[in-house]
């Protein structure tokens, strides 16, 4: 897939990108490349204070992400990964606070889109992204309601769920619900 190949470079390069993930289209850029991770905010107008995601393609990079990954999260990740379900784990100190939002925490998933895994294993790091859309509008599920201007754009009709992931907060005494989405409580409650 030729714009696959071109958006690989284009992150590997420091650049961002737009593609599509099993929920919604994202936009990102690779953790590495700190000034790309900071346009994220500026295409979105997203204020600073709110935390983006780092898309994963293993286990083993959520390791690096984060050091002390509590039972709940293997459970969690077992069940429903690769898929719609975004887990907040305590961030490892090597994470820019501009990426968490200034918080201690980081949000991780493996997206159940081929095509964003690819991306992620052929970039070769995790992808710090966001929903690709100006804060406060819908999230695009297609590329037609995608309005950024990006260095590179990855076309993968559309999305499965048309809705953003499920987010679980694993840094609380209990797990919390934050947000819902694709995937019910009700599910989430039966691992946990």
């Amino acid at each position: 897939m030729k714009d696959l190949t071109q958006a690989i470079k284009v992150l590997k390069d420091g650049g961002v990108a737009v593609f599509p993930t099993d929920t919604v289209y994202g936009v990102g850029a690779a953790l590495s490349h700190v000034e790309a991770v900071k346009r994220l905010f500026t295409l979105k107008n997203r204020p600073l204070n709110r935390p983006l995601i780092a898309l994963i393609s293993s286990i083993e990079q959520a390791s690096l992400l984060s050091p002390d990954l509590p039972e709940t999260f293997f459970n969690l990740s077992q069940a429903f990964w690769p898929g719609a379900l975004t887990l907040i784990v305590p961030k490892a100190p090597h994470i820019p606070d501009f990426v968490t939002g200034g918080l201690p925490s980081i949000g991780l998933r493996i997206p159940g889109c081929a095509i964003a895994r690819a991306l992620i294993e052929g970039v070769g790091e995790p992808l710090v992204t966001t929903s690709a859309n100006i804060s406060g509008e819908a999230s695009p599920t297609s590329l037609e309601s995608m309005g950024l201007s990006v260095d590179a754009v990855v076309d993968g009709g559309v999305t499965r769920h048309q809705v953003a992931s499920t987010v679980v907060d694993l840094t609380t005494p209990n797990p919390t619900i934050v947000r819902q989405g694709a995937i019910s409580e009700t599910l989430i409650f039966e691992i946990v």
